[in-house]
């Protein structure tokens, strides 16, 4: 089956340029080849554009949307145009990806049996009350929940005629009746009163079978005490006639009172919960209507019924219906490459240029002006009415880079984003028509200025390097591929935006400028830049092309996003789809430099490797030499000590003689049984004499224990032999002093 879709991805790269003088970037201080100046930029709107004035009231779909302006004058805001241009330069100087949230998405997809039944654990779902306090939320634990059919909630109230149960059956279901609001206000006006709370839906029901490890309860005067708890409806019931299967949901629940026992929830488990539902967003998709009813009474100190998944001792997740929406395992973040997201590394070229808030921020070093209309008489064409959605970044076959079968999803661990999403121009002025749903709340009026409106401003630019200002002027005129548009403002996937930029640089060599980024870029990739896929894919994304088939700038009808997912189809790179040219830049450099770069490139980098082994060999030698050095400075110290040792022994006689040359022995060998008999005996503060004799009975007794143990040894293991002549050295010496009669 054939995906299609107004945008597309350029690329990650694996790559990320960062220049070597980076760090040394600075407004005060110039480069030696730094330049400073302004470029004149005239913007030509080639299709019909619009940039809101933010004025008015997000979410009001009433409201008609005004261009930007300022005394009656019409202007893009340069916060649009950097953006613009940002963007542009970013993939060109192959830079990082600097704008995209860190979300975790949820989903919901039971038809995937591996993706989500077998990740959700249904049979380890509970069911308990939300609270909030201050900052924090806690869930109380109520179980297990039971079910219950709609008819036992008529039975629980004594309703007659099925008043409740049968507004969810065919022939009397509505889309109203789709959310979980909508039965509390049902069941308040059918019992006569203003709302239901705990305290109304406070039943008793007992369990009277089981049904696939599902506990199904029915109305008990006697039975347990809990809550009834409605969730939303779909879609209508269909009960079970001859060759014909039931269908739609009949089941609601009931939880029983707490245990009491709560849970603090984590801050991501909270945020992820509260993206899941779209809290507080005013555009499409617009905040969950069960959300919105349930976050009023959160808000006003009440609990709210919820269904959550443990993992250890900790909540792990937790939603308003039974078979929630399931957050993934990886954020967005993880689908970038690895020098995508590191952080406190050097910046990269964009970031050198442009700015950056990221680790010590640094000022940018170009600053746009506001674009003004030339005309101050423009006028803008009558309002539209169109639907601005699209598939969100959930939807994996388009977002996540898919090479074919299995899909590559959020759950997987090593999964990539498609990268760069952009939107291709269309080649037609006059833009695209969304599908009119009857339904004008999701639609966003504008009024958008004219094809043929021209804006002018400026573009001044401090103390930048050629390379850099090559850079710039690449991402103004796609590195000088005038048959390039870019967009901007609203609406793009529909074709509003298109517009062409000009610009006069007297200062500057152009030419020269784009040659030396080319050069730069080349060098850092070790290929030829101009015909990468990042480069190659912009550019066709900016070039009017003839779509048609597979490369029809149209968003899919929402029937059939599912079935393309149960085909596996996938978005395609926008130069392989159909009718579409891949565009490449006029560049600077022959193949033939190109090759001689190269070849340059591999000599100074053998050079310098040879410098390197050179370097290391003479560190090798020094350090050798000053090994062989301390060591004979070493041995030196030994000999001169050991004389002046043999100088002191001979002035002494007898007993003194003996006992120092036991303590000799004791300096030398540390571990010897000499060692542990003199350390004991000067703890125990013999004197000299004792000395003597307390050693020859201690070496007596431990040398026995020594040889009886180690003998064997001794005989089979060097180092133990070593061991044991340096024992009979001292049983020598023992003997010595028995003989002197110490």
């Amino acid at each position: 089956m054939t995906m299609t879709a107004p945008f597309n991805f350029v690329p990650f790269s694996d790559t990320v340029y960062c220049p070597s003088w980076s760090e040394k970037i600075s407004h005060d201080v110039p480069f030696k080849d730094g330049k400073s100046g302004v470029i004149d930029i005239t913007i030509t709107a080639k299709s019909p554009i619009f940039i809101s004035d933010g004025l008015s009231k997000k979410g009001d779909s009433k409201a008609v949307k005004q261009f930007c302006q300022h005394n009656n004058r019409y202007f893009l805001p340069a916060t649009s145009v950097a953006g613009m241009i940002r963007n542009v330069l970013e993939i060109l100087s192959f830079s990082r990806c600097s704008q995209l949230d860190n979300t975790t998405y949820s989903f919901r997809d039971i038809s995937n049996k591996a993706l989500y039944l077998d990740n959700m654990e249904v049979d380890k779902i509970q069911c308990g009350w939300l609270s909030k306090k201050g900052k924090e939320y806690f869930i109380e634990d109520c179980g297990t929940p039971w079910r219950i059919r709609h008819e036992e909630i008529d039975t629980a109230f004594g309703l007659k005629n099925k008043q409740f149960s049968r507004n969810f059956k065919a022939g009397f279901y509505t889309k109203s009746c789709k959310d979980a609001c909508y039965k509390y206000k049902l069941l308040a006006e059918i019992c006569g009163m203003k709302n239901m709370d705990d305290q109304t839906l406070s039943k008793r029901f007992s369990v009277k079978y089981k049904d696939f490890k599902r506990e199904i309860a029915r109305w008990d005067p006697s039975g347990e005490l809990g809550t009834i708890v409605f969730t939303g409806q779909p879609s209508e019931r269909e009960e079970k006639e001859e060759g014909k299967e039931a269908k739609g949901k009949v089941w609601e629940f009931f939880f029983r009172n707490g245990s009491g026992k709560k849970y603090h929830l984590s801050k991501s488990v909270v945020e992820n919960f509260l993206f899941a539902y779209f809290d507080g967003r005013l555009t499409q998709p617009r905040e969950s209507v069960d959300w919105t009813f349930w976050k009023k009474k959160l808000n006003e100190g009440k609990r709210v019924p919820v269904f959550f998944q443990m993992r250890g001792t900790e909540v792990a997740h937790f939603g308003l219906s039974y078979m929630y929406k399931l957050p993934y395992k990886h954020s967005v973040h993880d689908g970038l490459p690895d020098k995508h997201r590191r952080e406190n590394a050097p910046f990269d070229l964009t970031q050198s240029i442009m700015g950056t808030v990221a680790g010590q921020g640094l000022k940018a070093r170009v600053q746009f002006s506001h674009f003004h209309a030339e005309n101050n008489h423009v006028k803008p064409l009558p309002p539209v009415a169109e639907i601005l959605g699209s598939p969100k970044a959930s939807y994996y076959p388009i977002y996540i880079s898919q090479n074919g079968q299995p899909y590559q999803t959020y759950m997987d661990k090593y999964f990539r984003l498609a990268g760069w999403k952009r939107y291709p121009v269309h080649r037609e002025a006059n833009p695209v028509k969304t599908t009119d749903t009857g339904n004008d709340d999701i639609k966003t009026k504008f009024r958008p200025l004219p094809v043929g409106t021209v804006f002018k401003g400026k573009l001044r630019y401090h103390n930048m390097k050629t390379v850099e200002l090559g850079a710039l002027l690449s991402a103004l005129s796609f590195h000088g591929t005038r048959e390039c548009y870019h967009q901007i403002g609203m609406a793009k996937a529909l074709g509003y935006g298109k517009i062409s930029l000009d610009f006069t640089t007297s200062e500057i060599d152009e030419p020269a400028c784009l040659k030396a980024f080319e050069i730069e870029m080349n060098k850092a990739l070790n290929t030829l830049w101009g015909e990468s896929e990042q480069v190659k894919e912009l550019l066709t994304m900016a070039t009017e092309q003839n779509n048609k088939g597979n490369s029809l700038l149209r968003y899919m009808k929402l029937k059939d996003f599912a079935g393309k997912k149960r085909s596996k189809s996938y978005l395609k790179p926008y130069s392989k789809l159909n009718g579409v040219t891949p565009t490449l830049p006029a560049l600077q450099i022959t193949k033939e430099e190109f090759d001689e770069l190269i070849q340059q490139q591999k000599e100074q980098a053998k050079q310098a490797r040879q410098d390197a082994e050179k370097k290391k060999r003479e560190e090798a030698e020094k350090r050798k030499q000053q090994e062989k050095e301390e060591k004979e400075k070493q041995k030196k110290l030994r000999e001169e000590g050991l004389r002046e040792y043999h100088e002191r022994i001979e002035n002494l006689s007898g007993e003194e003689k003996l006992i120092a040359q036991l303590e000799s022995e004791y300096e030398q060998n540390k571990e010897s049984i000499a060692h542990n008999a003199y350390a004991l005996l000067e703890k125990q503060g013999f004197d000299l004499s004792d000395k003597g004799r307390q050693l020859v009975l201690l070496i007596d007794e431990q040398f026995k224990h020594y040889k009886k143990v180690t003998g064997k040894k001794a005989k089979k293991k060097p180092k133990e032999r070593k061991k044991y002549e340096k024992r009979l050295k001292i049983e020598a010496l023992s003997k010595q002093i028995k003989e002197s009669g110490a």
